[in-house]
This record gives structure tokens, sequence and C-alpha cells, in this order.
């Protein structure tokens, strides 16, 4: 399998399947290898777009995991899936969404909302002329299933998980963020960098410094 962290296959990059290997799909489905052993990988399937995210644990033989997750672009039914596997998997995007509080929508989220509301009008509506006060007595109910219906799209994850006939879980903000403490390596670039502008505020205190 090929990765993105030394684009291209070729046996000189020493691209290799192993545990911690990650990938990513463009609708923000993850894949976090665990293990790999006798021809078995074990994996977590994390689907984002759940709240909180959910999480898919699988096994596979290896031959078809390689098979299923490397793309091939002259299959149509290959998933494009962007593999790394010397880089840390990124913990960040599964605790970004466990962030206290609550925040206002968005106003690419409010015109997307805007939007669906208008199509489910259009097709309650038809080509006639609807009064006000018709268009407020269509079905409070009708109106929910029909926006359900234009707001759902199946995530890679979720399809894979439906195929396979995967449980997920919903993902507990304290495992992942022990995962995450426990697996990013120390002595990182982030971590070099907040060290030092510790160190440089600990400088400007009054009795420290030179």
């Amino acid at each position: 399998m090929s990765t993105n962290d030394v684009p291209g296959f070729n046996p000189k990059n020493l691209d290799t399947l192993h545990g911690n290997c990650w990938a990513e799909h463009a609708d923000g489905t993850l894949i976090h290898v665990l293990a790999t052993e006798n021809g078995t990988v074990l994996f977590d399937l994390y689907d984002p777009s759940t709240r909180p995210p959910t999480d898919y644990r699988d096994a596979m033989p290896q031959a078809e995991f390689e098979k299923k997750f490397s793309w091939n672009a002259k299959d149509p039914k290959s998933v494009k899936f962007t593999w790394h596997d010397k880089t840390v998997f990124p913990w960040d995007r599964i605790l970004r969404y466990f962030n206290q509080g609550v925040r206002a929508a968005s106003v690419r989220t409010q015109l997307s909302d805007a939007a669906r509301v208008r199509g489910v009008q259009k097709k309650h509506m038809g080509k006639k002329k609807t009064s006000r006060s018709r268009a407020r007595a269509m079905p409070v109910d009708q109106i929910a299933e029909d926006l359900d219906e234009a707001g759902t799209q199946e995530t890679v994850a979720q399809q894979i998980a439906r195929e396979r006939a995967l449980t997920g879980q919903p993902v507990a903000h304290a495992d992942v963020a022990h995962r995450a403490e426990r697996e990013v390596p120390k002595g990182t670039l982030a971590t070099r960098i907040r060290d030092r502008i510790q160190s440089a505020i600990d400088k400007l205190r009054p009795g420290r410094g030179g």
C-alpha cells in the first residue's frame, strides 16, 4: 500500500502496513490500524459525522484488507483512502468534537439548512402557487421526514459498517484522550515549541532570568 507520507508506491519509500498506520477519506472517515499479526489486520473505523463520533472495530485478513482499502483508479468500486505510515494518527480530529459549550451554526450550515427547507417546500407545492396559509398547513411530520431524507448521505464508514454488519460504539472522550496521550511521541516539534515558549515566559517572571 502506498502512503501519502512518501507519495507513490516505491520500495525505496519503505511503505509498510503496521500498527498505528492510518488512512483518511475526503468525507472525514478515518481508519486506524491497531495491529497486524498472523496475516490479520485489527483496525478501528471512525465516523466523525456523528455526535459523538462512532467507532467500529473490525479484523480482516491482510490480503483482503489491502485489496479493499487500496485505491485503484481503474476500478469504479474502489474507495480512495489516503494512507499514512510514518505520521501519528490525528487524534485531534476526534477530540475536537468534544469541545465544551455550544457554538452558533456557521453561515455555511445556515445556508445549507435553508436550501434543504426550500427543496422540501418545492416538493410539496409542486408547480402550483400555494398561499401562505396553505404552506403553513403543510404536515410538520412530513416536512421533518423529508428534511431527514434530504440531509442523509451515508459516509464511507457507515457504508463499510453496513456491508460488514459492524456494530458501532460512541467514542468515549476519556478513552481517546488516554490513547492520544499514550501514542503521540514525546519530543515532537509542537512539544519543543511549547516548551520553548514556556521557558521564555518563565524568564520574564520577576526574580527569574538573567
